[in-house]
């Protein structure tokens, strides 16, 4: 039986608006088992993301999404760009995408209720 997100709707026809919907903080994504990794665009460095780490560092409530921090690559200026795969789903969502409707952007906690 293929997965079935509450409102009925298939989860691999979700787009990144929904999956930033069901997780935007990194607590959320704990919570849900998301597996997190950044590449560089630059050197194509790609790494494991600690969200429970990440979390004792940012707080629950930080935000991945649309987020591109430095490379760690000693000696690259690159930037890295996260993709993360939800649960036990699949699919591997890049971790860009608008705010869902009804909330607004925020540049500290992500997107926040209207």
């Amino acid at each position: 039986m293929p997965d079935v997100a509450p409102n009925g709707r298939l989860l691999d026809r979700w787009g990144p608006v929904e999956w930033r919907g069901a997780a935007e903080s990194i607590g959320q994504m704990v919570d849900q088992g998301w597996q997190v990794t950044s590449r560089c665009q630059a050197c194509d460095l790609t790494m494991k993301t600690d969200l429970e780490a990440l979390v004792k560092v940012k707080g629950h409530r930080f935000s991945l999404w649309n987020t591109s921090p430095r490379c760690r690559r000693l000696g690259c200026n690159g930037r890295v760009v996260f993709s993360g795969k939800p649960g036990n789903h699949w699919r591997t969502v890049e971790l860009r995408a608008q705010c869902p409707p009804g909330k607004i952007p925020s540049r500290r906690q992500g997107c926040g209720w209207l």
